[in-house]
């Protein structure tokens, strides 16, 4: 199916799990780290080099989820900015 991802600044990509998980789409884009905002979705590149940040929030609009994305939203920005 192929990666599903949008850049949205210079070298900072959103994407989809076809993209967490296609080699190529890391490859071509030189990903080394990934906030992944999931409760399921694998981090096969973690033993490559990939870092990872890896909250485990369902991707709902339920109040616990989005209550959980706020809670870890500073987290997750201060990982993107270092």
């Amino acid at each position: 199916m192929g990666a599903r991802a949008n850049e949205i600044v210079k070298d900072l990509w959103i994407g989809d799990m076809h993209a967490a998980v296609d080699p190529e789409f890391f490859k071509k884009y030189n990903i080394k780290a990934v906030v992944n905002v999931t409760p399921d979705v694998e981090m096969p590149f973690k033993n490559l080099g990939v870092e990872y940040l890896h909250l485990n929030i369902d991707d709902s609009l339920k109040e616990k989820d989005i209550n959980k994305m706020i809670f870890y939203l500073p987290m997750a920005v201060e990982f993107i900015k270092n």
